[in-house]
């Protein structure tokens, strides 16, 4: 089952930590690529690539800072994943869930 992501609708600032990894749970080096956080509404429609911040490149932590109008309730679930672009390569998390709720969660 796919891991789930629970975030304040509306919520501005928040920032939700990516440790990426390889499929051997060792850590990818993010030196030199591009990240950004790829999320579809619960009926499929792909909203826009969100640029995310790397903030330590030698173990693979990115981060994405929300927006006000980045998840709402009513498209929630997202499906969502991290795409990574270095020298030409493309690679791509696993698929996770974002849940957009407007009670905040423990």
């Amino acid at each position: 089952m796919a891991k789930t992501l629970n975030v304040l609708t509306g919520s501005v600032g928040e920032q939700i930590n990516f440790p990426l990894t390889r499929g051997d749970g060792s850590q990818k080096d993010l030196t030199g690529a591009t990240v950004t956080l790829q999320v579809n509404t619960k009926d499929g429609v792909q909203q826009s690539s969100r640029s995310c911040t790397i903030v330590d490149a030698t173990t693979g932590l990115a981060q994405y800072t929300t927006v006000a109008s980045d998840f709402t309730e009513a498209l929630s679930p997202y499906d969502a994943r991290i795409k990574i672009v270095n020298g030409g390569v493309t690679d791509y998390s696993e698929l996770f869930q974002i849940q957009a709720t407007t009670v905040k969660q423990a």
